[in-house]
Protein backbone atom coordinates (compact mmCIF):
# COMPACT_ATOMS: atom_id res chain seq x y z
CA UNK A 1 0.00 0.00 0.00
CA UNK A 2 1.52 3.32 -1.13
CA UNK A 3 1.29 6.41 1.19
CA UNK A 4 -1.26 8.24 -1.15
CA UNK A 5 -3.42 5.04 -0.43
CA UNK A 6 -2.98 4.58 3.30
CA UNK A 7 -3.64 8.56 3.46
CA UNK A 8 -7.15 8.48 1.40
CA UNK A 9 -8.34 5.17 3.60
CA UNK A 10 -7.31 6.66 6.69
CA UNK A 11 -9.25 10.24 5.92
CA UNK A 12 -12.51 8.31 4.15
CA UNK A 13 -12.30 5.90 7.25
CA UNK A 14 -12.53 9.22 9.97
CA UNK A 15 -14.61 10.81 8.15
CA UNK A 16 -17.52 8.23 8.84
CA UNK A 17 -16.54 6.59 11.95
CA UNK A 18 -16.29 7.84 15.28
CA UNK A 19 -14.78 4.89 16.97
CA UNK A 20 -12.24 4.00 13.95
CA UNK A 21 -10.89 0.07 14.63
CA UNK A 22 -8.42 -0.59 12.05
CA UNK A 23 -6.93 -4.33 11.39
CA UNK A 24 -3.98 -4.89 9.73
CA UNK A 25 -3.23 -8.15 8.19
CA UNK A 26 -2.80 -9.51 4.36
CA UNK A 27 0.00 -12.65 4.44
CA UNK A 28 2.10 -10.78 6.85
CA UNK A 29 1.63 -6.97 7.22
CA UNK A 30 5.13 -6.65 8.83
CA UNK A 31 7.07 -7.06 5.80
CA UNK A 32 5.90 -3.17 4.98
CA UNK A 33 7.97 -2.49 7.92
CA UNK A 34 7.29 -0.59 10.99
CA UNK A 35 8.23 2.80 10.02
CA UNK A 36 4.15 2.09 7.79
CA UNK A 37 2.62 1.98 10.69
CA UNK A 38 4.51 4.98 12.73
CA UNK A 39 3.26 7.17 9.54
CA UNK A 40 -0.12 5.19 10.16
CA UNK A 41 -0.76 6.44 13.58
CA UNK A 42 0.40 10.15 12.56
CA UNK A 43 -2.34 9.92 9.73
CA UNK A 44 -4.73 8.76 12.10
CA UNK A 45 -3.96 11.49 14.55
CA UNK A 46 -3.88 14.00 11.94
CA UNK A 47 -7.76 13.22 10.30
CA UNK A 48 -9.42 12.05 13.72
CA UNK A 49 -12.12 14.57 13.96
CA UNK A 50 -12.94 16.30 17.07
CA UNK A 51 -14.51 14.07 20.13
CA UNK A 52 -13.74 11.12 17.90
CA UNK A 53 -11.83 8.30 19.95
CA UNK A 54 -8.06 7.39 18.98
CA UNK A 55 -8.04 4.35 15.83
CA UNK A 56 -7.53 1.29 17.90
CA UNK A 57 -5.19 -0.93 15.31
CA UNK A 58 -4.56 -4.65 15.10
CA UNK A 59 -1.62 -6.24 13.82
CA UNK A 60 -2.27 -10.14 12.68
CA UNK A 61 0.93 -11.63 12.41
CA UNK A 62 3.20 -14.69 12.46
CA UNK A 63 5.66 -12.88 13.83
CA UNK A 64 8.73 -13.57 12.18
CA UNK A 65 9.54 -9.71 11.83
CA UNK A 66 8.60 -9.04 15.37
CA UNK A 67 11.59 -7.83 17.35
CA UNK A 68 12.57 -4.76 19.69
CA UNK A 69 12.08 -2.43 16.93
CA UNK A 70 8.37 -2.79 17.38
CA UNK A 71 7.83 -1.75 20.53
CA UNK A 72 8.08 2.00 20.66
CA UNK A 73 5.37 1.44 17.98
CA UNK A 74 3.02 -1.20 19.74
CA UNK A 75 3.57 0.71 22.79
CA UNK A 76 3.19 4.08 21.93
CA UNK A 77 0.10 5.88 20.77
CA UNK A 78 -2.32 3.69 18.54
CA UNK A 79 -3.99 1.76 21.21
CA UNK A 80 -2.12 -1.54 19.54
CA UNK A 81 -3.05 -4.77 19.99
CA UNK A 82 -1.06 -8.09 18.36
CA UNK A 83 -2.97 -11.01 16.62
CA UNK A 84 -0.66 -13.96 16.71
CA UNK A 85 -0.83 -17.07 14.51
CA UNK A 86 0.34 -20.15 15.72
CA UNK A 87 -1.21 -23.19 15.08
CA UNK A 88 0.35 -25.26 17.54
CA UNK A 89 3.70 -27.51 18.48
CA UNK A 90 4.73 -28.24 15.53
CA UNK A 91 3.53 -25.40 12.62
CA UNK A 92 5.12 -27.52 9.83
CA UNK A 93 3.04 -25.88 7.43
CA UNK A 94 3.98 -22.49 8.22
CA UNK A 95 7.64 -23.55 8.27
CA UNK A 96 8.01 -21.41 11.97
CA UNK A 97 10.41 -23.05 15.15
CA UNK A 98 9.16 -23.62 17.75
CA UNK A 99 11.10 -21.20 19.64
CA UNK A 100 10.26 -18.13 17.68
CA UNK A 101 7.03 -18.19 19.45
CA UNK A 102 8.38 -18.49 23.15
CA UNK A 103 10.72 -15.64 22.10
CA UNK A 104 7.84 -13.17 20.75
CA UNK A 105 5.35 -13.70 23.46
CA UNK A 106 8.08 -13.10 26.04
CA UNK A 107 8.93 -10.12 24.42
CA UNK A 108 5.32 -8.88 23.86
CA UNK A 109 4.76 -9.64 27.81
CA UNK A 110 8.08 -8.12 29.08
CA UNK A 111 6.83 -5.04 27.03
CA UNK A 112 3.10 -5.26 28.42
CA UNK A 113 1.76 -5.57 24.45
CA UNK A 114 -1.40 -7.21 24.28
CA UNK A 115 -1.97 -9.94 22.82
CA UNK A 116 -4.05 -12.80 21.57
CA UNK A 117 -3.45 -16.11 19.44
CA UNK A 118 -4.97 -17.21 16.15
CA UNK A 119 -5.18 -21.24 16.15
CA UNK A 120 -5.94 -22.87 12.30
CA UNK A 121 -7.18 -25.98 12.72
CA UNK A 122 -6.26 -28.03 9.55
CA UNK A 123 -5.43 -31.52 8.47
CA UNK A 124 -1.91 -31.12 10.55
CA UNK A 125 -3.58 -30.39 14.20
CA UNK A 126 -7.55 -31.56 13.87
CA UNK A 127 -6.19 -34.91 15.51
CA UNK A 128 -4.13 -33.50 18.52
CA UNK A 129 -6.25 -30.68 20.04
CA UNK A 130 -4.52 -31.29 23.69
CA UNK A 131 -1.05 -30.95 22.15
CA UNK A 132 -2.36 -28.13 20.36
CA UNK A 133 -4.12 -26.29 23.41
CA UNK A 134 -1.68 -27.62 26.26
CA UNK A 135 0.83 -25.73 24.14
CA UNK A 136 -0.95 -23.01 23.56
CA UNK A 137 -1.63 -22.01 26.99
CA UNK A 138 1.75 -21.71 27.57
CA UNK A 139 2.48 -19.41 25.11
CA UNK A 140 -0.90 -17.17 26.36
CA UNK A 141 0.98 -15.50 28.92
CA UNK A 142 -1.16 -13.24 31.23
CA UNK A 143 -3.86 -12.09 28.47
CA UNK A 144 -4.81 -15.50 27.78
CA UNK A 145 -7.30 -15.13 24.74
CA UNK A 146 -7.19 -17.93 21.70
CA UNK A 147 -9.52 -17.85 18.85
CA UNK A 148 -9.43 -21.72 16.93
CA UNK A 149 -10.65 -21.14 13.11
CA UNK A 150 -11.18 -23.87 10.79
CA UNK A 151 -9.26 -23.97 7.72
CA UNK A 152 -11.66 -24.37 4.64
CA UNK A 153 -11.14 -24.22 0.84
CA UNK A 154 -9.68 -21.68 -1.12
CA UNK A 155 -12.36 -22.29 -3.80
CA UNK A 156 -15.20 -24.70 -4.55
CA UNK A 157 -13.79 -27.90 -5.86
CA UNK A 158 -10.54 -27.67 -3.77
CA UNK A 159 -9.75 -31.08 -3.01
CA UNK A 160 -8.78 -30.22 0.74
CA UNK A 161 -11.59 -29.18 2.36
CA UNK A 162 -10.18 -28.98 6.15
CA UNK A 163 -11.36 -30.41 8.86
CA UNK A 164 -15.31 -31.93 7.98
CA UNK A 165 -17.88 -30.30 10.19
CA UNK A 166 -18.00 -33.39 12.77
CA UNK A 167 -13.97 -33.41 13.19
CA UNK A 168 -14.34 -29.41 14.09
CA UNK A 169 -17.08 -29.98 16.30
CA UNK A 170 -14.63 -32.86 18.26
CA UNK A 171 -11.81 -30.83 18.50
CA UNK A 172 -13.30 -27.65 20.04
CA UNK A 173 -15.08 -30.63 22.72
CA UNK A 174 -11.86 -31.36 23.35
CA UNK A 175 -9.99 -28.64 23.47
CA UNK A 176 -12.74 -26.71 25.84
CA UNK A 177 -12.93 -29.87 28.28
CA UNK A 178 -9.26 -29.91 27.89
CA UNK A 179 -8.90 -26.27 29.54
CA UNK A 180 -11.53 -26.78 32.58
CA UNK A 181 -10.41 -30.31 33.29
CA UNK A 182 -6.50 -29.24 33.64
CA UNK A 183 -7.16 -25.31 34.50
CA UNK A 184 -5.35 -24.04 31.63
CA UNK A 185 -4.93 -20.71 31.87
CA UNK A 186 -6.32 -19.58 29.06
CA UNK A 187 -9.58 -18.46 27.10
CA UNK A 188 -10.87 -19.92 24.54
CA UNK A 189 -12.39 -16.96 22.23
CA UNK A 190 -14.67 -19.04 20.41
CA UNK A 191 -16.87 -19.96 23.80
CA UNK A 192 -16.74 -16.30 25.06
CA UNK A 193 -18.01 -14.76 22.01
CA UNK A 194 -20.95 -16.99 22.25
CA UNK A 195 -21.61 -15.90 25.86
CA UNK A 196 -21.24 -12.28 25.07
CA UNK A 197 -23.77 -12.57 21.75
CA UNK A 198 -26.07 -14.34 24.44
CA UNK A 199 -26.25 -11.21 26.91
CA UNK A 200 -26.72 -8.93 23.18
CA UNK A 201 -23.24 -7.67 23.08
CA UNK A 202 -22.02 -7.60 19.25
CA UNK A 203 -20.00 -11.08 18.06
CA UNK A 204 -18.22 -12.59 15.21
CA UNK A 205 -19.52 -11.15 11.67
CA UNK A 206 -19.19 -15.05 11.06
CA UNK A 207 -22.52 -14.97 12.99
CA UNK A 208 -23.83 -11.44 13.11
CA UNK A 209 -23.55 -10.18 9.74
CA UNK A 210 -21.81 -9.35 6.30
CA UNK A 211 -21.83 -5.95 7.05
CA UNK A 212 -19.82 -5.13 9.67
CA UNK A 213 -16.70 -4.86 7.70
CA UNK A 214 -14.95 -3.86 4.95
CA UNK A 215 -11.37 -5.23 3.22
CA UNK A 216 -9.21 -1.95 1.32
CA UNK A 217 -6.66 -3.65 -0.85
CA UNK A 218 -2.93 -2.31 -1.76
CA UNK A 219 -4.44 -0.20 -4.72
CA UNK A 220 -7.47 1.07 -2.35
CA UNK A 221 -9.89 -1.11 -3.86
CA UNK A 222 -12.60 -2.07 -1.51
CA UNK A 223 -14.42 -5.27 -0.80
CA UNK A 224 -17.24 -5.99 1.46
CA UNK A 225 -15.09 -9.46 2.64
CA UNK A 226 -11.43 -10.63 2.57
CA UNK A 227 -13.26 -14.02 1.02
CA UNK A 228 -14.78 -11.93 -1.23
CA UNK A 229 -12.00 -9.77 -2.78
CA UNK A 230 -12.57 -10.11 -6.50
CA UNK A 231 -13.85 -8.77 -9.06
CA UNK A 232 -17.78 -9.47 -8.71
CA UNK A 233 -17.51 -8.06 -5.21
CA UNK A 234 -15.83 -4.60 -6.21
CA UNK A 235 -17.83 -2.00 -4.19
CA UNK A 236 -15.63 0.99 -5.52
CA UNK A 237 -12.04 2.64 -4.01
CA UNK A 238 -11.05 4.84 -1.59
CA UNK A 239 -9.04 7.35 -3.46
CA UNK A 240 -12.63 8.33 -5.09
CA UNK A 241 -16.11 7.02 -3.30
CA UNK A 242 -17.35 7.15 0.07
CA UNK A 243 -16.70 4.27 2.06
CA UNK A 244 -19.94 5.54 4.03
CA UNK A 245 -22.24 5.63 0.82
CA UNK A 246 -20.40 2.02 -0.27
CA UNK A 247 -21.07 0.49 2.95
CA UNK A 248 -24.64 1.70 2.37
CA UNK A 249 -24.76 0.67 -1.51
CA UNK A 250 -26.46 -1.57 -3.02
CA UNK A 251 -23.83 -4.17 -3.74
CA UNK A 252 -22.95 -4.29 -0.09
CA UNK A 253 -26.68 -5.06 0.48
CA UNK A 254 -26.83 -7.47 -2.54
CA UNK A 255 -23.53 -9.07 -0.59
CA UNK A 256 -25.32 -9.33 3.10
CA UNK A 257 -28.69 -10.77 1.99
CA UNK A 258 -26.33 -13.83 1.05
CA UNK A 259 -26.88 -14.72 4.53
CA UNK A 260 -30.49 -14.88 4.84
CA UNK A 261 -30.10 -17.94 2.03
CA UNK A 262 -32.52 -20.53 4.14
CA UNK A 263 -31.80 -23.80 4.86
CA UNK A 264 -34.76 -25.95 6.34
CA UNK A 265 -32.70 -26.91 9.27
CA UNK A 266 -32.08 -23.36 10.38
CA UNK A 267 -35.28 -21.74 10.75
CA UNK A 268 -36.82 -23.35 13.82
CA UNK A 269 -33.57 -23.94 15.84
CA UNK A 270 -33.09 -22.40 19.02
CA UNK A 271 -29.95 -20.83 18.30
CA UNK A 272 -30.71 -18.78 15.11
CA UNK A 273 -30.45 -15.78 16.14
CA UNK A 274 -26.96 -16.59 17.43
CA UNK A 275 -25.56 -18.14 14.66
CA UNK A 276 -27.47 -16.59 11.99
CA UNK A 277 -26.76 -19.32 9.41
CA UNK A 278 -23.15 -18.73 10.07
CA UNK A 279 -21.07 -17.34 7.11
CA UNK A 280 -22.40 -17.26 3.86
CA UNK A 281 -18.83 -17.68 2.35
CA UNK A 282 -17.60 -20.68 4.29
CA UNK A 283 -21.08 -22.34 3.17
CA UNK A 284 -20.07 -21.46 -0.80
CA UNK A 285 -16.51 -22.76 -0.09
CA UNK A 286 -17.28 -25.76 1.78
CA UNK A 287 -19.89 -27.01 1.20
CA UNK A 288 -20.47 -25.88 -2.78
CA UNK A 289 -23.76 -24.07 -2.29
CA UNK A 290 -24.81 -20.68 -0.51
CA UNK A 291 -27.94 -22.62 0.56
CA UNK A 292 -25.86 -25.03 2.35
CA UNK A 293 -26.44 -25.51 6.06
CA UNK A 294 -23.16 -24.08 7.90
CA UNK A 295 -20.23 -26.44 8.53
CA UNK A 296 -20.00 -24.65 11.86
CA UNK A 297 -23.29 -26.01 12.65
CA UNK A 298 -22.77 -28.64 15.01
CA UNK A 299 -20.05 -26.90 16.45
CA UNK A 300 -21.99 -23.79 17.33
CA UNK A 301 -24.65 -25.43 18.89
CA UNK A 302 -22.01 -27.12 21.63
CA UNK A 303 -20.62 -23.52 22.10
CA UNK A 304 -23.95 -22.49 23.00
CA UNK A 305 -24.44 -25.41 25.35
CA UNK A 306 -21.10 -24.59 27.08
CA UNK A 307 -22.04 -20.91 27.11
CA UNK A 308 -25.28 -22.46 28.99
CA UNK A 309 -24.36 -25.36 30.65
CA UNK A 310 -27.36 -26.81 28.65
CA UNK A 311 -29.00 -26.17 25.31
CA UNK A 312 -32.85 -27.16 24.85
CA UNK A 313 -32.30 -29.90 27.81
CA UNK A 314 -29.10 -31.43 26.51
CA UNK A 315 -26.17 -31.73 29.29
CA UNK A 316 -23.00 -30.27 28.39
CA UNK A 317 -21.38 -32.73 26.17
CA UNK A 318 -17.90 -34.16 27.98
Amino acid sequence: MSHATLEAMVRNYLSAERAPCVTWQGGSPTLMGVDFYHLAVEVQAKYRAPGARPAVNSLQTEGTSLDESWLPLLTGPGEWMVGLSCDGPTNKSRGIAQHHYERVTKMLQGAGVGYSLLCVVSRENVDHPRDTVRYLADLAGPFGHTQFIPAHRAAPGDPDPGPSPKEWEQFLICVVSTVRDEGLPIVVENVQTVKDMRRGQPGSCIYTGCDSYLVVDSDGAVYPCDFAAEPRWWLGNVHRDRLAELVAGPRMKEFALLKDVPHEDCEDCAILRICGRGCSWERYLVEESIGSKSPRCEATKYLARVATATFAGVPLAP
